[in-house]
């Protein structure tokens, strides 16, 4: 059984996989292969705030495989399955093989792992390194071979995926407290020393990729928005993009109705969870709720808490309502069973099937603006073309950035487009992220004070609106 659920998630996951890279993507793509490996490590890696695995990964990956968009997401897409089959082992191992099947199938059909196991970033790569580490944790606490080789060389993995995965200590710390396994705290803490002794290396690199991120939060207010927050709906949306992914509906309360009674079903069967006379039940309830709460207490100073971060505890949230339900007499278990299955197939499909929920169309908008006869410029609200651009766009010398300085709050601190739009009658503006780059939308204002009308407004998902100017004679 399990290798036809393996089968399955490994085809739904090359559903749609071809869509357009979207800006984080392309970034590390358009990065990582133009450097040299030393470079991707002491200067790349600084500015994105993961450890080093996932870059070296993806910098070895693109010399063997190349850079196209199906390339750069099958290792996503390998550690999406990888994840699975971990989930199976954990579960056969803690209740029964049942279970262990159950488990896996929730996984492999949720809506939110799919789409990560499609997305060229670390999160896919992070909940298998976490799910990995945990399946060795059980082994070493079942004393079974090897298992404590399998801990470190798995810690190194995890350690080095990303940041907030490493909460998954206190997790494995809190099961050991919580059923009194206090002769084994040595040799689990014996076993983390040694994975982290592989990365001190990467110390002074943490570190300035700290201050970075201190300095980025302080100078752009809005990206806080962006990259993560502290507060009930934050915490809220991670539980629901659990459930349902990245669908959702334009209408709020059409939107409500439905969220209501679809959430209401997990959390029923994650409350059943909680009655269950195993202990095993703990690792479960550690692994979701105590790296969760650590980073949503931490986001109060440090942006950082977002559902997607949070991936590495979905398989324990999904091992959660697998428990509740097996827990359930045979006729009620069938019906939540279905309607567990049912939700999230119907969501995953919504997803990969309908162009609206996939990622930024940054293809479509080149495509569309390549096919614009005589265009010679198009305006970004950024201080340079964005790394799709670059990553898509053949004639990138028709791309330029508006703003001097990002972000922009006044007049000067946008490029002198008089000069510009020299010999220019017709430019697109791209509205992509203005609300952190040029709120108080300085290049619209001086476009229209240079004469120029706004004739026509495109939209393109994910990347907004791109609006067409043309000169006012």
């Amino acid at each position: 059984m399990i290798f036809v659920i393996i089968t399955v998630a490994f085809l739904i996951r090359l559903i749609s996989i071809n869509q357009s890279l979207w800006l984080d993507e392309a970034i590390i793509v358009e990065h990582l292969k133009n450097i040299s490996f030393f470079d991707a490590i002491s200067k790349y890696a600084i500015a994105d705030f993961h450890p080093p695995g996932y870059v070296i990964l993806i910098w070895s990956w693109i010399r063997l495989f190349g850079s196209s968009e199906i390339s750069v997401r099958i290792p996503s897409v390998i550690f999406g399955i990888g994840t699975i089959i971990c989930v199976y082992l954990i579960g056969y191992k803690l209740v029964s093989t049942w279970f262990g099947v159950l488990s896996s199938l929730f996984l492999a059909v949720n809506p939110l792992h799919v789409y990560y196991s499609q997305e060229a970033r670390m999160y896919s790569f992070a909940a298998f390194d976490t799910s990995l580490n945990m399946l060795f944790f059980i082994k070493l606490l079942n004393k079974e071979k090897y298992s404590f080789l399998g801990f470190i060389l798995s810690g190194i993995l995890l350690l080095s995926s990303d940041y907030l995965a490493i909460f998954i200590i206190f997790t494995q710390l809190a099961f050991l407290v919580l059923t009194k396994r206090y002769s084994f705290v040595k040799k689990w803490l014996l076993g983390f020393l040694i994975s982290s002794a592989f990365l001190i290396w990467w110390v002074p690199l943490l570190i300035k990729q700290f201050q970075l991120g201190l300095t980025t939060a302080e100078r752009v207010p809005g990206w806080k928005e962006v990259v993560g927050g502290f507060g009930l709906k934050p915490a809220i949306l991670t539980y629901t993009k659990f459930i349902i992914g990245r669908v959702s509906i334009d209408n709020n309360l059409i939107y409500a109705l439905v969220l209501l009674p679809t959430c209401s079903i997990f959390l029923f069967l994650l409350i059943k969870s909680f009655y269950t006379t195993s202990k095993e039940k703990y690792i479960l309830l550690s692994w979701l709720f105590v790296p969760t709460l650590i980073t949503w207490l931490i986001s109060a100073f440090l942006p950082i808490f977002s559902y997607f971060r949070m991936l590495f505890v979905l398989p324990a949230f999904l091992m959660l309502i697998a428990l509740g339900a097996v827990t359930l007499k045979k006729a009620s278990r069938k019906i939540f069973i279905f309607l567990v299955l049912l939700i999230q197939i119907t969501c995953t499909f919504i997803y990969l099937l309908s162009p609206n929920f996939h990622r930024e169309d940054w293809k479509g908008l080149i495509t569309f603006i390549e096919q614009q006869p005589n265009t010679k410029l198009v305006l970004l609200e950024n201080t340079s073309p964005v790394s799709p651009i670059n990553y898509y766009a053949e004639n990138r010398q028709v791309y330029k950035g508006a703003l001097k300085t990002f972000p922009a709050y006044n007049s000067n601190d946008i490029v002198d487009l008089e000069k510009e739009l020299q010999n220019v009658e017709k430019t697109y503006l791209v509205d992509y992220l203005v609300e952190i780059s040029d709120p108080n939308r300085q290049v619209a204002k001086k476009l229209e004070s240079l004469g120029f009308v706004n004739t026509n407004t495109y939209n393109f998902n994910g990347v907004g609106f791109v609006y067409e100017y043309a000169k006012n004679n």
